[in-house]
């Protein structure tokens, strides 16, 4: 299993708490994207999971909601 985690160029998911990385065991890669806590007790972290071919990820894969925080960031 190797996992690869992806920023833009000048750091803007790390500094939202928010994380993107690929997942490759071989058979499967999957690619996962986990925003931000939105309240101050930290619970309501987004998470979501799409399939990737290749070794970068594919934002598109994602649904609405993910790739619209996706491109505020």
């Amino acid at each position: 299993l190797v996992t690869r985690y992806f920023d833009t160029p000048d750091g803007a998911l790390h500094r939202c708490g928010a994380a993107l990385r690929l997942r490759d065991g071989g058979a499967k890669a999957e690619q996962t994207f986990k925003s931000k806590a939105k309240g101050a007790d930290g619970l309501g972290r987004g998470e979501w999971n799409a399939p990737v071919t290749g070794t970068l990820p594919d934002p598109s894969a994602f649904p609405a909601e993910a790739r619209d925080l996706l491109d505020d960031l």
